[in-house]
């Protein structure tokens, strides 16, 4: 009998566990494929959940709450939540539609955050706040060149750190000195107009916004 009780103990402690906040399963990531320079192909839908984004959410000290109302068309599909950061833990409140952000130490100035639904992984940036005093870094922009497959874009100082995104969705960015190196998806062509947000820093100072508009992923 003792034996039946642990083990019913047990299969309760399971059920508790799987109803707490949603988290990335381990398969692969079914939105994009491998990014190749031939290859890379985002999954978009034929209508967007996110109601705005990647406009930056600012982390408010040690606890933000984030209405998903005001991002997402139907919060209650959400699937899972993925943060990009040890430092930013979550507990996702479906019923009430709410995320809480607890901060614990110092996360880094961006951050990348996805929630997957209906199969489709979104991401919304979320940007430590800054005091009011501290003035964004005078970078600007240098030149920008690409084609079909990727972009280069030159700063006038080197960032530290670059999160790009191509209709909302994040694109693999990498940075070489000043030179910033974009990845686009080949599907990118098929839209007539589009564009490319960068948002990056120096490690102290958040660069300027940059939006970089596209014609069947031309610049």
């Amino acid at each position: 009998m003792t034996y039946f009780k642990t083990m019913g103990c047990f299969l309760i402690a399971i059920l508790l566990y799987s109803c707490n906040t949603p988290e990335a399963p381990d398969s692969t990531n079914p939105t994009t494929t491998a990014p190749d320079a031939s290859t890379f192909v985002l999954n978009l839908p034929d209508s967007s959940m996110l109601k705005k984004g990647p406009l930056p959410i600012f982390l408010e000290g040690e606890k933000t709450i984030i209405n998903l109302d005001d991002y997402f068309h139907d919060p209650l599909k959400i699937e899972y939540i993925k943060i990009n950061s040890d430092k930013i833990n979550h507990t996702f409140f479906l019923d009430e539609k709410r995320l809480e952000l607890d901060v614990v130490g110092e996360p880094d100035l961006l951050t990348n955050m996805t929630m997957r639904t209906d199969g489709i992984d979104y991401d919304l940036l979320l940007a430590r706040k800054l005091p009011d005093n501290v003035p964004p870094s005078p970078s600007k922009l240098s030149y920008a060149k690409g084609d079909a497959n990727g972009m280069t874009i030159n700063f006038t100082e080197k960032p530290v750190a670059v999160l790009a995104y191509w209709e909302g969705f994040k694109i693999p960015a990498e940075i070489s000195d000043k030179n910033i190196q974009l990845e686009l998806p080949t599907n990118a062509k098929d839209l007539e107009n589009s564009a490319v947000i960068i948002y990056a820093h120096n490690g102290q100072k958040y660069f300027p916004r940059l939006e970089i508009p596209l014609k069947k992923g031309l610049k």
